[in-house]
């Protein structure tokens, strides 16, 4: 008698907005046991530990109520998907984005089973139809703004995008839903089973048309008349003194520059360097690189060769054991920054003004 004593004056102590999350955590169990057919509004009272008259107080239907309940735990899972895979390079950042359904799911498995388990119930297999979709166009949106694929030119690069998202949103709800179904495997090792398959997947996909490569010596004309081209597309005309300076920098023994390769030949080149104290004069700074160069032919830009060429020299040197990673780019240079940011990049306060430009300093924590 004492213990319903508490658990009624708990009740009574709840707001209202308390009360509707334990109705609508009640009905969540309720719908995922038995379906919403079978689900009965005496059942998820009882699970609640309240009377029906409380929740037609709140929902004047059943239908109401589980789509209420439906759509509230939909917004929980779309909002954990958005909050992770935001920082680091983009191996660490789709690992974080599965760790993050994986914990959804197992700290509320009940939830999960509603939003996406199997259902042969038309009410809710409708609405996790819809749930699919926007996870799906969700991930495409975020595949789009990295360009981190060799889209089919058969599909517009939307539905390309779309068709990829789709088919890793199965893979990884397939292997939670499993897991869910194998509590003693560890959750670990098939998050980095699910990111390995993931990764190498989308790493042979930009492989099979474009060869990154850290710059040999065959490649040096190649790369220099890329610095070229690009520079003239800008207005630029280097002088011969620069083009053999830039010849130089390219081959420094402490330098390494990295090339992207098509059929056509070397399309972009990158040179990361030693980074150094006191704004590049001081002593070199142990562990970290400055991204001095990114220059992709014209011919070849906006077609993806800038992204995955840095992508691969940050992944060579997060490899290597490189701690950090820095540039400098124009304030003004929004395609760029766009860019930086998208693989993790970060700017800095730290400003300077050169040639009427003014300059911001981005860095990376690998």
């Amino acid at each position: 008698m004492a213990t319903a004593r508490t658990d009624i004056s708990t009740r009574q102590r709840l707001t209202s907005e308390q009360r509707r999350d334990v109705l609508l955590d009640a009905a969540a169990r309720v719908f995922a046991a038995h379906g919403y057919h079978a689900a009965s509004i005496e059942q998820i009272a009882g699970e609640a530990g309240i009377t029906k008259p409380v929740i037609y107080h709140h929902f004047p239907s059943k239908q109401h109520l589980h789509r209420a309940v439906f759509e509230h735990y939909a917004k929980q899972l779309l909002a954990t998907a958005a909050s992770h895979g935001q920082h680091g390079i983009p191996k660490e950042r789709f690992r974080d984005l599965v760790a993050g359904m994986f914990a959804f799911a197992h700290d509320q498995p009940h939830v999960w089973q509603l939003l996406l388990g199997d259902s042969s119930d038309p009410e809710t297999a409708h609405l996790q139809r819809q749930l699919r979709a926007v996870g799906t166009e969700q991930s495409a949106a975020r595949l789009l703004e990295t360009a981190d694929l060799h889209f089919d030119r058969r599909l517009s690069r939307r539905k390309t995008a779309e068709a990829v998202a789709e088919l890793v949103r199965s893979a990884v709800d397939g292997l939670i839903s499993w897991s869910l179904q194998h509590p003693e495997v560890s959750r670990a090792a098939l998050i980095d089973i699910a990111t390995e398959l993931v990764w190498s997947g989308l790493r042979q996909n930009r492989a099979a048309s474009l060869n990154l490569r850290v710059m040999k010596a065959s490649d040096l004309d190649g790369a220099v008349r890329v610095w070229q081209a690009a520079n003239i597309a800008r207005g630029k005309c280097p002088s011969p003194e620069r083009v053999a300076r830039v010849a130089q920098k390219l081959q420094e023994p402490t330098a390494v520059s990295y090339v992207a390769a098509s059929d056509a030949g070397i399309v972009g080149m990158a040179l990361l360097e030693p980074c150094r104290a006191d704004d590049g004069v001081g002593a070199v700074i142990p562990g970290a690189l400055h991204l001095s160069m990114v220059f992709i032919d014209p011919v070849s830009q906006r077609q993806g060769v800038g992204s995955r060429l840095m992508r691969y020299a940050l992944d060579s040197a997060h490899a290597s054991g490189v701690s950090s990673v820095s540039l400098w780019t124009g304030c003004e240079n929004t395609g760029a920054r766009k860019l930086y940011e998208v693989l993790g990049m970060k700017p800095t306060r730290t400003r300077r003004v050169s040639e009427t430009v003014e300059w911001v300093r981005y860095e990376l924590d690998l």
